[in-house]
C-alpha cells in the first residue's frame, strides 16, 4: 500500500470529519482574507495630500506635558509654514471605570499659554 492510497482511505473513512475539517480550514483561510482586506484598508491606504503637509510636535516626554508658549513663534517664523495652532489633548475616563467610557477631547487654547503645538507648512 502506498502513502498515498493510505492518507485518502482514511481520510475518507469518515466523511463527516472529512467535510467538517476541510470547512473549517476554508472558513479560517476566508476569515484571514477578510481581516487582512480590513487591515490593509484602515492602515496601509495613503493618506490625502492636505495631510502630508501636516506636522505635529509635542513634548519629547509625554502628552500631559505642553510646550512653552514661545515655541508657537519660533515654528511661526520657519520658512513654508502657514499657521501654528495650540491644542491641548486629554485623556480620562467617566467615574465608573467602563471600557467604553474612555473621554478623549482637544481643545484649542489662546495665544500666550502652554500647549501643543502643530505647524502647517505652507501647500
Amino acid at each position: 500500500m502506498t502513502l498515498t492510497r493510505f492518507v485518502t482511505k482514511n481520510a475518507f473513512r469518515n466523511k463527516r470529519r472529512s467535510v467538517l475539517t476541510v470547512a473549517s480550514i476554508g472558513f479560517s483561510l476566508l476569515l484571514l482574507t477578510v481581516m487582512m482586506t480590513i487591515w490593509h484598508a484602515f492602515y496601509m491606504s495613503e493618506g490625502s495630500a492636505e495631510s502630508a503637509q501636516r506636522l505635529i510636535t509635542r513634548h519629547k516626554v509625554s502628552l500631559g506635558f505642553f510646550l512653552p508658549a514661545y515655541y508657537g513663534e519660533k515654528i511661526r517664523a520657519l520658512p513654508g509654514v502657514k499657521q501654528v495652532v495650540n491644542e491641548s489633548w486629554f485623556g480620562g475616563q467617566y467615574k465608573d471605570h467602563k471600557p467604553g467610557k474612555f473621554l478623549c477631547a482637544v481643545r484649542h487654547r489662546s495665544a500666550g499659554t502652554h500647549a501643543s503645538l502643530s505647524g502647517v507648512p505652507h501647500a
